[in-house]
């Protein structure tokens, strides 16, 4: 349609030092359980993280859109199933589903647009970001907008009933 012609039009090239990178969490299962190594030295493009921390989803609910100026994320769902979206001033969209049965961690450089969504619509969810940097009340490195923002060229889809 014109809108993604459009959309295509847009598209330019992105550095590969700015494009987010997904990499695979292997689950280990025995009769207790599972347990994930969500990172480990050498495991990402980022420097260690500065700072752990969870967020919850209500079930259904997107956290959207926001960016860093200097800050690189690192988000892995550990609990319910989210959608995580890269969004680039270009145009490109990248996307992973993430959680508990198919953990993923997303690197997320800055001046990136992200945001997320909880995806059973039942539970829900908890995403673990290891950010480079610790955040400042004070002077936070982070741009918003809506999650419905027009000028970002991703639509969420919602589920209904």
């Amino acid at each position: 349609n014109a809108l993604d012609r459009d959309r295509a039009s847009r598209v330019q090239e992105v550095p590969m030092s700015l494009v987010p990178v997904a990499h695979p969490l292997t689950a280990h299962h025995d009769a207790r359980g599972r347990l994930v190594v969500l990172l480990a030295e050498g495991m990402t493009r980022w420097s260690a993280p500065q700072q752990i921390y969870y967020t919850t989803l209500f079930p259904g609910l997107i956290k959207a859109w926001h960016r860093h100026q200097y800050q690189t994320d690192g988000q892995t769902c550990v609990a319910g199933m989210v959608r995580i979206v890269v969004v680039s001033d270009a145009g490109q969209v990248w996307q992973w589903v993430s959680g508990e049965r198919a953990p993923v961690c997303v690197e997320i450089p800055p001046g990136l647009w992200h945001g997320i969504q909880e995806l059973t619509g039942v539970h829900d969810a908890v995403v673990v970001n290891g950010p480079d940097r610790v955040y400042d009340e004070l002077s936070p490195d982070e741009e918003r907008r809506p999650w419905d923002d027009p000028t970002i060229p991703f639509e969420w889809q919602r589920r209904h009933g």
